[in-house]
């Protein structure tokens, strides 16, 4: 009994040693992908994002001459859709329900979000959305839909490291909860639940630390000790 024991134990070991071999990486398309829509676009390919829709694999990125790009894997080949601006920084990439590609990006200190109508990148919105606020700064942005109601929400930080929200209500974008949810912060993140609360995490530049926070339909409260 104790020799059949070993053995099953022994057969069982090297199962998963074969297993854990077995799963390796493997290349997506041709590597050292050509990320420029044209020469004119410059070379390089920076602060890629990826994002997968229905399947596919979706990046964006800037181009070394400051392009905002976004590419797809279609038929086993990096496709290059039209460039979603020709100057922009910072890039981040969201579906919405329907599957439709919304790219939110840094432009002159302000975000400015596009979305694919599967010919051209169509404005969203105003352009310098932290402007038409009052709000001093939209940088490192980020974009995220709320599921339930199809609304997509931006996070960003202003020039004087607040932590900033807004949505667009179908016309314009307005600014979620209070102003500066989390301050003396950077690199925010945003994301929600099944039932469509937001959460919103940052940075503090002053230590390093992490701050939560989520939105009660009023006002942002701390998650936790943050």
């Amino acid at each position: 009994m104790k020799i059949l024991t070993k053995s099953l134990m022994l057969a069982m070991a090297l199962a998963i040693v074969f297993h854990t071999q077995a799963q390796q990486w493997s290349d997506v398309g041709n590597q050292g992908i050509t990320p420029d829509p044209g020469s004119a676009a410059g070379g390089g390919a920076n602060l890629p994002f990826m994002e997968i829709n229905s399947g596919i694999p979706y990046l964006v990125y800037t181009t070394s001459a400051g392009q905002v790009v976004v590419m797809r894997y279609i038929a086993n080949n990096w496709i290059i859709l039209p460039a979603v601006a020709s100057v922009g920084a910072s890039p981040h990439l969201a579906f919405d329900n329907a599957g439709v590609p919304y790219v939110v990006y840094q432009s002159s200190g302000a975000a400015n979000v596009k979305k694919y109508d599967g010919t051209n990148w169509v404005q969203v919105g105003a352009t310098a959305i932290n402007n038409t606020l009052g709000i001093g700064g939209a940088l490192l942005p980020k974009i995220a839909f709320d599921p339930v109601n199809n609304t997509p929400y931006i996070v960003s930080v202003d020039a004087g490291n607040g932590i900033n929200v807004f949505k667009f209500n179908g016309t314009a974008w307005v600014v979620v909860g209070q102003q500066d949810l989390i301050t003396g912060s950077n690199y925010p993140s945003i994301a929600f639940t099944s039932t469509g609360t937001p959460y919103v995490a940052a940075r503090l530049a002053s230590n390093g630390d992490l701050r939560v926070s989520t939105f009660n339909g009023t006002t942002w409260n701390a998650v936790g000790g943050g």
